[in-house]
């Protein structure tokens, strides 16, 4: 079925795909607020907001929050990232009206409790603690904090200093300023009547309405270049590497798509059989894409042992110059727009995955592109497309490289050479 578009009396544009074969429905409201809006010393208060909206409205308390869709077998939670954010709640048929009248109460109606703020601080400073104490997460960050300038960098959900210190009425100001009709809009998809949905949907009756939006657009972003090292008396060593990329909405991002499922993605990549199948050098290591409105970058991510840094370090050094002066063959390029198109299609089978590509498209794309239009998009990428992008991308060499473990500083550049130059 088609995708059916409205807005609501207050302005919020509505995205709905009607599926009659499912028994649930699923609803995202995007708040186009994230961590790259904030200034310095607002770091992680986008995030601190998102929990805050469950901790309690005028008529629920946290508790009733989240036992309203547990109880029905249903979920409801949200998640902060660096250009949005999403609260989501997924609910049979039967309990759409439910789900509708809990997320639009805690966007609408949250009180900011002081006691609840006192503790939900705690909560994310220990939330801190545990992304510290995980090697992967931790490297994750310092590679966002090497590659990227300070808006886009630093952590989403904060440090622990500026967590400490800030207070409830900074945090529910940033709330009251930031959150608005002129900067939401909601997509839902499930078998769900459409008249219901306009009838439930409209619970969303934010009161104050805007001219403007209150979201200022961000600074243009740039990649920077360093060498990050976190000393950590553990058994691995974990290793990211950040190359360039390409913005979210750049036309020819399939490409750098085609090249991230060669090196890294699944266990037929290239850095996957020659890291691990043919030398067992790691358990795990995988390539990635992070795409934002105006840049992106091509990583990789790698664990292995502390002695070995070196040794898998050039291995990709390697593997980057093969695709940089070789391309990709026929026969793979072949199997790689396939992966491409199958990863595509399975992931339309879930709800969840059909909602976020309705927000992330709207968002980004002003329009829901047609399945038939991307496999299209794939299918037309050519070996001179990817030989061209992977010298645009790889020739200038890699922007930031960060290693947490218990190995020398130096082993992160032995293996791959200094960072590279624009």
């Amino acid at each position: 079925m088609p995708i059916i578009q409205f807005q609501l009396e207050n302005g919020i544009p509505v995205l709905f795909e009607r599926l009659d074969h499912l028994h649930s429905a699923t609803i995202g409201v995007w708040v186009l607020v994230g961590s790259r809006h904030e200034s310095t010393p607002q770091h992680g208060i986008s995030h601190l907001v998102e929990h805050m909206l469950f901790k309690g409205t005028k008529t629920r308390n946290a508790l009733d929050i989240a036992e309203s869709l547990e109880i029905v077998g249903g979920e409801i939670n949200a998640f902060t990232s660096r250009e949005y954010s999403c609260y989501w709640a997924k609910a049979s048929t039967e309990h759409f009206s439910k789900a509708c009248d809990v997320l639009s109460d805690l966007l609408v109606n949250s009180r900011f409790d002081e006691q609840e703020f006192v503790k939900e601080r705690k909560v994310i400073l220990e939330e801190i603690k545990m992304y510290e104490d995980s090697p992967e997460e931790l490297c994750m960050d310092m590679l966002a904090q090497n590659v990227f300038d300070e808006g886009l960098g630093h952590p989403i959900v904060g440090t622990s200093k500026l967590i400490r210190d800030v207070q409830r009425d900074t945090v529910f100001g940033y709330y009251r300023k930031m959150y608005g009709p002129q900067d939401m809009f909601i997509t839902i998809v499930g078998n769900v009547p459409e008249d219901q949905v306009h009838r439930e949907i409209a619970k969303f009756h934010w009161q104050r309405r805007m001219d403007k939006s209150r979201v200022k657009p961000f600074a243009q972003a740039r990649l920077t270049r360093g060498v990050s090292y976190r000393k950590k008396e553990i058994e691995q060593a974990h290793l990211t590497v950040a190359y360039g990329g390409l913005p979210v909405a750049a036309p020819n991002r399939y490409v750098l798509h085609t090249i991230n499922a060669h090196l890294g993605s699944g266990m037929s990549s290239a850095l996957f059989q020659e890291v691990r199948e043919k030398r067992g050098l790691a358990y795990n290591i995988y390539t990635f894409v992070q795409s934002y409105r105006d840049i992106g970058i091509l990583g990789i991510y790698c664990a292995t042992s502390s002695s070995k840094v070196k040794d898998v370090l050039t291995i990709v050094r390697q593997e980057i110059e093969r695709v940089k002066n070789e391309g990709v063959p026929p026969k793979r390029l072949t199997q790689m727009k396939e992966q491409l198109k199958g990863n595509l299609l399975l992931s339309l089978e879930k709800p969840s995955f059909r909602m976020t590509r309705m927000g992330v498209s709207h968002h980004y794309f002003g329009r829901i592109m047609p399945v038939e239009e991307i496999v299209a998009t794939i299918e037309s990428i050519t070996q001179e497309d990817v030989a061209e992008m992977a010298k645009e991308i790889l020739s200038r060499g890699y922007y930031a490289v960060s290693g947490v473990g218990n190995f020398p500083r130096k082993e992160l550049t032995a293996g791959l050479g200094r960072p590279g130059k624009d």
